[in-house]
């Protein structure tokens, strides 16, 4: 903040008000309470932090004793950052020969603003179904992939494990991966 006129300030004051004031705050202020010298300069550094998404706005006024007040609109736009959901809480294989394979697939969708990080995907324990994706190096803001899930039992009974989706950002969102090995009827 610039004083132009001829004659120093009186002690400066400086308040954010609106409809967003929350929002925005100051991070360091070097014109309150300062008395500013003709041609001379102050500093005020704001802090925008949305605490919603879509249009936020609000006022910073700067005055002093005897001075006009001057207001300086504030705005900014909160954005939703990337956030990633899974198609489904539970893929069930249902009842798979032994030594045999069955896929089936779960998509991955970025409900956020913002595109994610690098989605990785997980299956714990390892070794009882397997993935493949083609979801590239990170997930579009609006747009799914899909993961192929594949289940090839080596053994008979029921077995579980779980999938994660993970981006950062983007979250880690989970699914249970079900199915029961069976054994080939023998006849």
């Amino acid at each position: 903040i610039t004083n132009t006129g001829g004659v120093p300030t009186s002690a400066l004051t400086t308040t954010i008000t609106g409809t967003n004031a929350m929002d925005f705050t100051k991070a360091t202020d070097g014109c309150a309470g300062q008395n500013v010298l003709a041609g001379r300069t102050c500093t005020l550094t704001l802090r925008f932090t949305p605490g919603a998404t879509g249009a936020r706005n609000a006022v910073l006024t700067v005055g002093g004793l005897g001075l006009t007040p001057l207001d300086v609109n504030l705005s900014g736009s909160g954005i939703a950052q990337a956030l990633l959901a899974l198609s489904t809480n539970l893929v069930d294989f249902g009842s798979v020969l032994t030594n045999t394979t069955a896929t089936t697939t779960i998509s991955v969708t970025n409900r956020g603003d913002v595109a994610s990080g690098l989605p990785t995907f997980t299956l714990m324990p390892p070794g009882i179904f397997t993935t493949t994706n083609t979801c590239g190096s990170s997930i579009g803001a609006g747009l799914t992939c899909i993961v192929t899930l594949s289940y090839n039992p080596m053994n008979v009974g029921p077995q579980t494990a779980s999938f994660t989706a993970s981006a950062t950002p983007g979250g880690s969102p989970v699914a249970t991966v079900q199915g029961t090995g069976i054994a080939p009827e023998i006849g």
